[in-house]
Formats: structure tokens, sequence, C-alpha cells
């Protein structure tokens, strides 16, 4: 029992305890603005904690990822707009029931169901992890490189409408991986003489570039959040959380579906979701028609999409498989304090895994609590202005990435690594494949390595390795028997000038690192050339196909959105390399606003200082950063 009362102790500290509750407020926030996510936040907020305690990271990122579709109810009900995928299945009874004059009603009892679904899914996870600790250890290395690479491949299949676009991705983002010095042979890869590549490119730039910029630069060309005011009473809303009482049975039914799809990487939020949905419908006894305002249409997916967080992080703490993207985000910060999800995460570090139980727990209380007092304070933040959100975020994102290495190389990798998350949304691409093959692939390497070193070909009849295989090989007979796998999805035909890009660009990747990795030395080069090799495998047939397809001509207003976002990121690194951050920041923050809308030239001023005193005191007070000379300051004499 001493792990469990080193959780409570790490739990409660007052630092760890006030990041979890910063956590719940601003993925309360994020939840209540419709197009914004949980994902966002956590690419925003990743550079800013770099240094703090992985107790007080986790509490942040798990306050925040806990909480999002507790929120993201509010404009669903209200106004048929989902804050985020997860509250799809919510829109079908919430807002008639908000049209039929009953939106306070709904609110409370999603409140109350994302609650227990929450609890729920915190209490699953604890059960499951005395289960896990025997199953976990009794795994070998073969075992674990088998599961790495289903879990990778199960994602990239999965992820889109076209397989194989997900597939090149994850290659991709497995070769991206490789870069920096070899672990095991000491070796440099892909490095080319630069001193910034030997540590690797950082995982915080690339996940900021890739999810962050894209969704500013998607609320840019949108133009607004909404332009809709919410209302809400604290009476009404509390007779939804009594239907939610009376509804227990559909709570726990709910709440465990969630939980059980949430454990299985590659099932999305909204496939959770429509199952919770269906099995609320499955009863049709009394109330009004489902897609009507039925309150248990509202009750079923909320239950499920909060509960389904424990069951994320059961895949992502036992092998390292994260069970959602947001999970991504908690691999990372384990990454880079130096812990590996599997047997020692359910050992050496105990401890840490019931805290995050209680995080769980914790952000469901506090982030209900906070949603039944202040619903309309809240979801009035959907009328934000754009032209103010977007250069504060933006500030944000540029400083904490250059923070990563205080090198100019920092904030070019960023605009390329941005540049590629809006070309491969734009042409449907899964980003979240790419991310997942660049953060697996160090595993997956040490993983292959040690198999062929210690047992050769004949990892492969590990009990587990079969088991993979044949669940692999019926994956593929009901992609097949669904139509996925027909030669049209094996092969896309690239039809847009994005798709041949991005398609060019990965197989030019492949190509240059099989050529690079000919030079690698003691081994180093054999996982390197088999991931370009099968990249240029898998892209060669729709390269060849690409010379018979018409092009197809769109995307015009993305494309603009795209380029004045990625200029923004231009000019603010640019100004930051002149003229340092105090002065670079509210000047772009007070420029950008005005260039977005010239009547809000006050408001500009005042969120420049306002924003500028929060930097100053975020990197420079607490985080202590030493930042470059500017060479303005440079050039001036004495």
């Amino acid at each position: 029992m001493n792990f469990l009362l080193e959780a409570l102790s790490s739990t409660f500290n007052p630092v760890v305890l006030a990041m979890l509750l910063f956590g719940v407020v601003v993925g309360l926030l994020v939840g209540a603005l419709p197009g914004i996510g949980g994902v966002f936040a956590m690419a925003l907020l990743l550079p800013l904690v770099d240094g703090f305690d992985i107790s007080a990271v986790l509490g942040l990122l798990i306050g925040l990822t806990s909480v999002t579709t507790t929120s993201d109810t509010m404009p669903a009900v209200l106004i048929g707009v989902p804050g985020s995928a997860a509250a799809i299945a919510t829109v079908e009874d919430g807002h008639p029931l908000a049209r039929q004059g009953e939106g306070d009603r709904a609110l409370g009892a999603a409140y109350s169901a994302s609650l227990l679904g929450g609890l729920i899914g915190a209490f699953a996870l604890a059960l499951a992890i005395p289960v896990l600790r025997p199953l976990v250890l009794s795994l070998r290395t073969p075992d674990f490189l088998a599961v790495s690479v289903f879990g990778l491949l199960f994602v990239a299949v999965v992820a889109g409408r076209q397989p194989l676009k997900g597939l090149l991705a994850a290659l991709v983002g497995l070769l991206l991986s490789i870069v920096g010095v070899d672990p095991l042979q000491g070796v440099q890869r892909f490095t080319f003489g630069n001193s910034y590549f030997w540590d690797g490119l950082s995982f915080t730039i690339v996940f900021v570039g890739l999810y962050g910029l894209v969704e500013l630069a998607d609320l840019l060309r949108r133009g607004r959040i909404t332009e809709t005011r919410f209302q809400s009473s604290l009476p009404a809303v509390l007779r939804g959380v009594r239907d939610t009482l009376r509804e227990w049975r559909l709570v726990v039914a709910s709440s465990l579906s969630g939980t059980f799809l949430g454990a299985v990487p590659g099932i999305g939020v909204t496939t959770i979701d429509w199952v919770a949905y269906g099995i609320a419908a499955r009863d049709r006894k009394g109330g009004p028609e489902y897609g009507k305002g039925n309150i248990r249409g509202v009750i079923a997916p909320e239950s499920a999409n909060n509960a389904k967080e424990g069951g994320n992080l059961i895949p992502t703490l036992a092998i390292g498989l994260p069970g959602s993207i947001g999970m991504i985000f908690v691999l990372t910060v384990l990454s880079e304090h130096g812990i590996v999800p599997g047997p020692k995460m359910l050992t050496e570090h105990l401890p840490l895994v019931y805290s995050i139980v209680f995080f769980i727990a914790i952000a469901n209380v506090l982030g209900t609590g906070i949603c039944l007092l202040m619903t309309r304070q809240i979801a009035g933040l959907a009328a934000a202005p754009v032209a103010l959100l977007v250069p504060v975020a933006l500030a944000l994102i540029v400083l904490g990435a250059y923070t990563t290495h205080l090198r100019p190389e920092d904030l070019l990798l960023l605009l390329l690594f941005g540049a590629l998350g809006l070309l491969m949304k734009a042409n449907g691409w899964s980003r979240a494949a790419f991310a997942l093959g660049f953060l697996l692939g160090p595993n997956i390497e040490r993983y292959y390595f040690l198999s062929a070193q210690l047992n050769g070909w004949a990892f492969l009849s590990r009990p587990a390795v079969i088991v993979v295989l044949c669940i692999v090989a019926g994956l593929i007979v009901r992609l097949a028997l669904q139509g996925r796998l027909r030669p049209g999805a094996l092969v896309f035909a690239p039809d847009t000038a994005g798709d041949r890009m991005l398609l060019a660009l990965f197989a030019g990747l492949g190509a240059l690192a099989f050529i690079s990795a000919l030079g690698f030395s003691g081994g180093s080069d054999m996982f390197p050339r088999i991931v370009a090799s099968l990249l240029a495998l898998v892209a060669l047939p729709s390269i060849l196909r690409a010379f018979g397809t018409p092009l197809r001509v769109g995307g015009g207003a993305a494309a603009v959105g795209a380029a004045k976002l990625l200029g923004f990121v231009g000019l603010l690194s640019g100004l930051v390399f002149m003229v340092g951050h105090l002065v670079a920041v509210p000047a772009f923050i007070f420029a950008a606003s005005l260039l977005l809308d010239r009547t809000r030239w006050r408001a500009g001023l005042v969120t420049a200082a306002m924003s500028t005193a929060v930097i100053y005191l975020l990197f420079d007070e607490l985080q202590h950063v030493s930042w470059p000379t500017p060479l303005i300051t440079l050039a001036i004499p004495g």
C-alpha cells in the first residue's frame, strides 16, 4: 500500500494540484469553443511546462483532456455545433431539447453523466492495473515489437478513408524518428553534420507544428468561432442532474462501453459515442423519439466520452500504445522524462500510475462543479474575437518552440512541420498516423534490434507475435469484406497538387534515407533501410498512377488561411531574432490584431500589454530562460 500513499502525497502536492486545476480550466475553455479542441490546447501548453516535475505536467495534461468532453456539450446543446468531435452524438437529442426550451436540463444531464462516466473510467483503470501487471511482466522484447507494430498499422489503416495514405504517413514518421545519434551504436544518422540534430527532432516542435498551427490556420480561415451567446440557469440545470441519477443503469452501461472501446487504439471518440447512443436507443419505452429530444440520447454519449479517458490510458501506460491522439502527448512527456511505458511503468513508477487515476477523478469532479456554477461565463467565451485569440496563441507557440534549444533551427522546424501539417490536413493524410510513427519509432527500432540479436528470426514463433499476426490478418480480411481494401483503396490516385507534393516529398525522403543509410556502420543501417524500402514499395504504385490521373483544383480558402498563418509565424520569428521577445511579442500581437480587425485597436493594445506580462512571468521569472542576445542589440555600439 506504500505506492498508494506515495501517489496520494504526490497528487495533493500544492504545485501538482495547481497544475491540475489549471489544466481543468483550460480544458473547459477549449471544449466550449467550437473547432478548437483539446489537442490544440495540449500542443500549445506542452512547450510552456518544460522543466516542471513530471507529476505536475501529467496533472496538467490529464486535467485538460479529462474535462474537454464535459464543456464541449455547451455549444452542442445550445446552438447545435459540437465543441469537438466527442459531442457530435450529443447534438442529436441535446439541441432539439434546447429548441424546446429545455437546454438547461440537457446541460445538467450531460454534466452529471460526464462526471459519473469519468469516475467509472478512473475506477476501471485502477482495477485494470493489478490485472495488467503480471500480463505485461510476462511479455518479452519480441512481444512488445509485435504489439507496437500492430498498433501503428492499426491506427494507420483506420485513421482515414484511404489506408495507403495512413500507412505512408506512419512510415515517414518512423523515418524521421531515426534522426540523431543512434543510442545503440553511437552512429550519427541523418544529422548532415549539424550538431542541432544529434538529439533528434523535438517531440514538442513536431506536435505543435502538426496540430497547434493547423488549428490556428483553420480558425483564421473561418474568421470567427461563433457569434451566438449562450444562456443558462442553475435550477433548470439541476433538473437534468436528477434525470441522470434516474438513468444510472444507462450511465454504467455506456461508461463501461466507453472504457472498453477507449482501450482499443485507433477507435475514435465519435465511434465510442455512437456505440453508447445505440445502447440508449435500444430502449424505446416511453419518452420522446430519439433525435427529437430524448434525454437518454444526451446521457449515454456523455457518459461514454468521459469514461474513455480511463480506457485510453490502459494501453498507453501498459504497452506504450496511445489510446487516442491526446495520449500521444502523455507518452511524449513520459519519454522526455526517461520513462518507458511497460513493465517498469507498472513496477518502478506504479505511484505515478495511481496518481494519474486520482488526476482523472479529481479533474472530473472539478470540471463538473465549475460547469454547473459557470456555464454562462464559460460558454460566452465562444464569442471571443479571432483577431485577438490567434496572435496571443501564436506568440505562446512560437516562444515555446524557441525555448527547446534557443536556436534558429527550432523556429525553422516549427514552420516546416506546420506547413506539413497544413498540407496533410487539407489533403486527407493522417497526422495521427504520422505522429504515432514518430513517437513509437525509437521503441520499435530498439525492440527490433534486441529481438534480432537475441532470437534471430525465431522471435516470430512467440505466442504473442502469432496472436498479433492473426489479428492483423483478420483485420485485413474484414477491411476487404467491407470494400476498404479494394484495388482503388490500395493504390490511391493523387489527383490534387497537395497529394502529389506529399507523395513526392515522402518518396524523396525514403530515397534519401536509403542512400544515406548505406554509409552507417555497426548495424545501425538496418532499421532505416527496412523502413525506407517499405516506404518506396508502398509509394511506387501511386506515383506511377499519378501520371494518368487528371489534376483537380480546389482548396483556395484553406490555402489563403495557411499562407497567412505561416506568414505570421515567419514575421514573429524574425522579430524575436531582431529585437528580442519582450519587444517582438507586443509589437506582433498589436500589428496582427490590426491586420485581422482594424476596429479592435484599443483591445489589441491591452491584449498586447497583458500577454507580454504573462510571457515575461512564464518564461523569464518561472523558467529563467537565457534568451540569446537579439541582433539589434549586437549592432548598437557600446
